[in-house]
């Protein structure tokens, strides 16, 4: 009797095991195939759908994606060189987007969807605004240094980035944040932020030097998007 109850609840657990296996494979086999789904190459661009809106990017700007275990499309991200946004050619420019150290030109952005852990720009100045109107950015207190490429130019007095803003007629577009002189970083590049819309919103790097000119990456960007 002793024996049947041992080798019954061998088959038990056997049986328990099997079903797990074939629970993960199944989990697996239905990411890689929705993977596949996520986007399709038609021709010079990639078309894709992230967060209900359709869009068709020229595929040399792709660079890779994000998806959950699940294989949920989480983000897209793209790349190209400044200021004229040339694509990757491993027989042109290779060593511009491998080689050299930093940023250089490149630029990198992406598409991400808000359900991930995101806060917008309208929160980053709602939580960092102080009682008498003051700002807490850049690792300090105060009002803007100054206006500076139509943007609120926040500068660091201690550890801590260089933060701008764009808020034109009070209303908060877009957060920058780039490594200060005090960060005392080799090769200092910026991040910007801005909504794209409710559902989605966009990240770009790119080398500091290129900051005077955030109006035209925007707007290129937003371009590309567009297809």
């Amino acid at each position: 009797m002793a024996m049947q109850n041992r080798l019954h609840h061998c088959l038990f657990w056997l049986l328990l095991f099997s079903f797990a296996l074939f629970s993960v494979g199944c989990s697996d086999s239905q990411a890689k195939k929705s993977k596949k789904k996520n986007f399709v190459q038609q021709g010079d661009y990639i078309r894709f759908e992230l967060g209900g809106e359709k869009f068709k990017i020229q595929k040399g700007y792709f660079k890779g994606s994000g998806n959950t275990p699940w294989g949920t499309l989480t983000n897209m991200k793209f790349w190209a060189l400044l200021p004229d946004f040339k694509v990757y050619d491993k027989l042109t420019n290779h060593s511009d987007f491998f080689d050299v150290k930093g940023w250089g030109s490149k630029l990198q952005f992406q598409l991400r969807l808000k359900r991930i852990p995101h806060v917008s720009v309208p929160k980053i100045v709602e939580a960092n605004k102080k009682a008498g109107g003051g700002m807490q950015f850049s690792g300090r207190l105060g009002s803007p240094d100054e206006m500076k490429y139509d943007l609120e130019a926040y500068y660091a007095t201690k550890y801590a980035p260089d933060d701008y803003l764009y808020r034109p007629n009070g209303e908060s577009r877009i957060y920058i944040s780039c490594r200060s002189k005090v960060m005392k970083v080799p090769y200092p590049g910026c991040d910007m932020l801005w909504d794209y819309s409710d559902a989605i919103y966009l990240e770009a790097s790119f080398n500091r030097k290129y900051l005077p000119q955030w109006q035209t990456i925007l707007e290129k960007i937003q371009k590309l998007i567009k297809g």
